[in-house]
């Protein structure tokens, strides 16, 4: 696959002051994590100051140097290794705490990017935006990001070497459970796989767009809102489009149905639809595997309206020019065969959290589709 451009960019001005001010230190890589970057330290020719800092971090309390909330933790690890506080909060971004996994469940990783370490011979090691929910694909080398089985990038590696060794002896052996199965292989070669891989991709690139401005400028409008505000919404359509079916009473989801996914699986609850809507929405993005994540998330662009992800699923799909069509959508996320089931309910009691501009924005979200249209003929 083409390599894609990397985020965020280091110019060369950078890498100077970077190598003035590590200077006889492991120099960290670009997007690298600090705890990463202080892991590989300890290995390196000069650990002292590595070791100091991790020693640091277990003053500190802290699961790893990575948290959000750790400013003095951060501040303390800048005077150990003598560096300016805006160069390291450069280097080691911040990517906030939405949907931010604790350090014993970041356990997705992009293999590539761990090859391509072992093939430099460098130290695997991971990197800060691998550690949410909402980075799906990496911007680097354009796949998606998945559960390697270890929050240790050494051993995320050898487990995938182990997996592809042992698959490649035996193709008769090749189950509908293996993460090689031909169902997998078929669903990443498709064009609604490839279309919302690019969706996915964008909104990311967007919504980090937004932290680095600290707010967010509302797709198809003038207003400009907090990000914790925005953060909020977003985690409300989440909740919907990620949605589990009432199985056997429901159809299949619409992310089921886009990605071919078929019987039981995490977009699937044994409950009867007396038990409500609360119990079928999504408010733990990590109960769904990577595919389902992504695809939640390049539907969230388009449905915020990110231009990129518009346009991607225009070109993607057969789209017919109507007016309503998001619309009509949207009220396939959160309903069964034309009835509601109590989400639109729900969205509508959720939307008085809502910043005003983001309501007036996204007021649409919340119209009974169905009703107005059987109103119109």
């Amino acid at each position: 696959m083409k390599k894609l451009k990397e985020f965020p960019l280091i110019s060369s001005l950078s890498m100077m002051r970077v190598n003035q001010s590590f200077a006889g230190l492991l120099k960290p890589l670009v997007g690298e994590s600090i705890s990463g970057w202080i892991a590989r330290g300890q290995h390196s020719k000069n650990p002292f100051l590595f070791d100091r800092a991790a020693d640091a971090i277990e003053k500190f309390g802290a699961a790893d140097a990575d948290e959000t909330t750790s400013g003095l933790l951060r501040r303390e690890l800048t005077q150990i290794f003598d560096v300016n506080s805006s160069l390291f909060d450069y280097l080691f971004a911040d990517y906030g705490s939405w949907l931010k996994h604790p350090a014993n469940l970041r356990v997705d990783m992009c293999e590539l990017c761990l090859f391509e370490d072992f093939s430099t011979y460098r130290r695997p090691t991971t990197r800060s935006i691998w550690a949410y929910s909402w980075f799906n694909i990496c911007h680097v080398h354009g796949n998606l990001i998945r559960d390697l089985g270890s929050t240790i990038p050494s051993q995320a590696i050898a487990n995938v070497l182990n997996h592809y060794m042992g698959a490649i002896p035996r193709p008769s052996s090749l189950s509908m459970q293996s993460p090689l199965s031909i169902r997998k292989l078929r669903m990443i070669a498709s064009r609604t796989f490839k279309t919302l891989s690019l969706m996915a991709l964008s909104f990311q690139q967007w919504y980090i767009s937004a932290l680095k401005a600290g707010k967010v400028h509302i797709p198809g409008a003038a207003s400009t809102v907090a990000l914790i505000d925005f953060e909020i919404f977003m985690s409300d359509l989440i909740a919907v489009i990620g949605k589990k079916r009432s199985y056997p009473y429901h159809q299949k989801s619409y992310i089921a149905r886009l990605l071919d996914i078929k019987g039981e699986c995490s977009l699937s609850v044994r409950l009867s639809p007396s038990a409500g809507p609360e119990a079928c929405l999504c408010f733990e993005v990590r109960e769904h595997p990577p595919e389902v994540r992504m695809a939640m998330f390049a539907l969230l662009g388009l449905f915020i309206g990110v231009p990129h992800c518009v346009r991607s699923w225009q070109q993607g799909e057969d789209f017919q020019v109507r007016s309503d069509n998001l619309d009509r959508l949207w009220w396939g996320m959160h309903s069964e065969l034309g009835q509601n089931l109590g989400y639109l309910e729900w969205l509508e009691n959720r939307s008085r959290n809502w910043n005003a501009a983001i309501k007036e924005r996204y007021s649409h979200l919340l119209v009974d589709w169905w009703h107005n249209r059987r109103a119109r003929t």
